[in-house]
């Protein structure tokens, strides 16, 4: 299949090349249109690439986003539709619409997070991007699109310890880079990747719980049992927290998922589980009924490398 395919690619490579100039703008244009947005993206991405651009600027509703050409996935998606994590965002916006608070965006990435939340300048704002390119860019979106000066960004890593930790740097999805604490294949051929090393704080050394109400959001890709072991006071203090639950990710990296389930067990009592940002949410349910359902989920998912859950883990 692998053959074929490299075949047809140079085919269509060959054919394009003998293309006069008017036949290729053609085929340029339908490319562009907003039928085969994905493709326009890729190829937008890859000239500009080719042409040594370093980073692409697109305008939604969270204002006009910086971030790496290289990015084929985050920066895509918001092209598309203008929003990052609809329903995440809107959690976190209800949660402190009363009084404002205290936000803590742990994987901040560009700030897609971070921005719709800091709109409130009742909120206080923490957002930690370990990875330096995309920590350039959160520091550039914040100061381009949070007037109200609410927003701490820090380059660190959240961990169970202070520490300095290797990091593994996805190709073109820029939301997937991650803590790298041992060498093995994977099933996204994880192991060919770039590393570097980052700096690592437990986040109970990085934030304040005394201004409440606190909500969390943790998306590590498979870091979250070490986030919550070096967290238990900070989540403690939490009314809101937002967790992606990926199995393969845990496991791959070495955590215990168990550490996450257990987080939820002691310190929330209702529990809600998101397929994706294009799904409801199940109805809140007591964290010991949904508990076993993470469990089960860890037993016959750690292999599969597509699947994840929302966690959405509330005090009442």
């Amino acid at each position: 299949m692998n053959f074929l395919l490299h075949f047809l690619n140079s085919c269509v490579a060959r054919l394009f090349e003998i293309l006069p100039r008017s036949g290729r703008q053609a085929i340029f244009e339908r490319a562009i249109k907003r039928g085969s947005i994905h493709v326009g993206y890729d190829s937008l991405s890859r000239l500009a690439e080719n042409l040594n651009v370093v980073a692409l600027s697109v305008k939604g509703e969270y204002g006009v986003i910086q971030n790496s050409v290289s990015d084929r996935v985050i920066s895509r998606y918001y092209a598309e539709h203008g929003r990052w994590a609809v329903q995440t965002n809107n959690t976190l916006k209800d949660f402190f619409a009363a009084t404002g608070g205290t936000y803590i965006d742990v994987g901040a990435n560009v700030g897609l997070t971070t921005i719709p939340v800091a709109s409130d300048p009742r909120v206080s704002c923490l957002a930690l991007e370990p990875e330096p390119g995309n920590f350039s860019y959160l520091a550039a979106n914040i100061a381009a699109n949070c007037a109200h000066g609410n927003v701490v960004a820090k380059r660190i890593a959240a961990f169970e310890r202070a520490d300095t930790l290797r990091f593994e740097i996805a190709h073109t999805n820029f939301g997937d880079h991650r803590i790298r604490l041992r060498d093995s294949a994977g099933r996204m051929n994880e192991e060919a990747r770039t590393i570097i090393d980052v700096e690592a704080l437990p986040l109970d050394q990085l934030v304040d719980t005394k201004r409440v109400p606190i909500a969390v959001k943790i998306d590590t890709q498979g870091a979250e049992p070490f986030v919550v072991k070096g967290a238990r006071k900070t989540l403690a203090a939490a009314g809101l927290l937002i967790l992606e639950f990926w199995p393969y990710g845990m496991v791959r990296m070495g955590g215990d998922p168990d550490e996450v389930v257990r987080c939820f067990e002691q310190d929330f009592a209702t529990l809600s589980l998101v397929d994706g940002e294009n799904h409801m949410p199940s109805p809140p349910a007591p964290c010991r009924v949904v508990v076993d359902t993470l469990r089960q989920m860890v037993k016959e998912q750690a292999g599969n490398h597509a699947f994840y859950v929302d966690c959405i883990a509330r005090k009442a």
